[in-house]
């Protein structure tokens, strides 16, 4: 147990690129990552979990208000899905900088289709909306 302590433990506090931080900037990044984890769990726990997609249409049918709220929170976490990459690019370049791109590169591809499936199921959703 205490190789695993010694592990986490960070000898030099100044080394971190968290340090240079101001206090506002850890907030920030903080509330980013908080934010964007807290709408992506709030979308999943408002529709329930259903094997087949015939199902899952049937539900959003019968409950389009739920559905519609559910994607909405989906949508709102893009932004902060976004500003989560920068807060680990900054946290992650110093050290390991190709992963740090690389991570960056295919969250950006990631956070893409988090935008386009929740916009094309909220066109779907009101398309027979007046």
């Amino acid at each position: 147990m205490s190789a695993v302590l010694s592990a986490l433990a960070v000898s030099d506090r100044s080394s971190s690129p968290a340090a240079r931080f101001t206090p506002l900037g850890r907030l920030a990044a903080a509330g980013t990552l908080v934010v964007g984890a807290t709408f992506q769990v709030l979308a999943f726990a408002l529709i329930p979990d259903y094997s087949k997609t015939l199902d899952r249409l049937q539900w959003v049918a019968a409950h389009p208000a739920q559905a519609q709220v559910s994607k909405t929170f989906d949508l709102l976490a893009v932004p902060f899905l976004f500003g989560g990459v920068i807060v680990y690019v900054l946290l992650g370049r110093e050290r390991a900088p190709r992963l740090a791109w690389m991570m960056t590169g295919l969250s950006v591809c990631f956070a893409a289709s988090r935008i386009a499936i929740p916009c094309s199921i909220l066109l779907m959703l009101n398309a027979g909306t007046p």
